[in-house]
């Protein structure tokens, strides 16, 4: 991405997809993290939403095997996602919404009988003030925190000007209020030094904690 704005500058981060011998890298500007089944007695984190999109190798089957051109054949092959240029700043966003909603869940005056209608996933998701290690879904796992790697092939190692490092801290969060896509009401809540406010139109107020 050929950007000078700040945005692009903290916010840049690219994917490699891994295929068999082979790979490609994706840049992205925001994490879309779907949002797992629960697991029974046990709550979802926010480590869950990213291992649902960063884990694990997922190993093709025959209906859609991948042709590896050093091999000329179609093979079974393992393919996995994770992160190769990891930004400063990480925008992530819940997938909370999806197709298949009633329009009973919506007001009068926001039904349209033409319209498709989303579901909102309610579901809990606990996640860190402090502390979330991206570590494990950064691709060259010799780099840490106290650590830089020297590696050519690390993007990372290249930024010349950033304190980058795996272990993020929150910093903001916006809300929906509502139940679909279609309605609702936004409000977000950040820190300002030490304390954290809520933004709610014009009006903002301070939070003992974060809510």
């Amino acid at each position: 991405i050929h950007c000078v704005c700040v945005c692009v500058y903290l916010c840049h981060g690219v994917f490699q997809n891994q295929h068999a011998h082979s790979g490609t890298n994706e840049p992205f500007m925001i994490l879309t993290l779907p949002i797992p089944d629960k697991k029974k007695n046990k709550d979802l984190t926010l480590e869950d939403c990213l291992e649902n999109l960063l884990g694990d190798d997922d190993t093709l089957n025959e209906s859609n095997s991948w042709h590896c051109e050093h091999c000329d054949k179609d093979v079974l092959a393992k393919r996995s996602t994770s992160i190769w240029y990891l930004p400063d700043t990480i925008v992530m966003c819940l997938k909370r919404f999806r197709g298949g909603g009633k329009k009973d869940d919506m007001k009068d005056d926001d039904k349209d009988d033409d319209a498709p209608y989303s579901k909102k996933i309610t579901t809990s998701i606990e996640y860190p003030i402090q502390g979330l290690d991206m570590s494990r879904f950064w691709r060259c796992d010799c780099c840490t925190k106290e650590k830089r790697c020297e590696r050519v092939r690390c993007a990372n190692a290249e930024r010349k000007t950033t304190t980058s490092s795996p272990i993020l801290d929150l910093c903001a969060v916006i809300e929906h209020k509502g139940k679909s896509v279609e309605f609702g009401h936004y409000t977000s809540s950040v820190i300002c030094g030490d304390a954290w406010y809520q933004c709610n139109d014009d009006r903002i107020r301070r939070l003992k904690a974060i809510e």
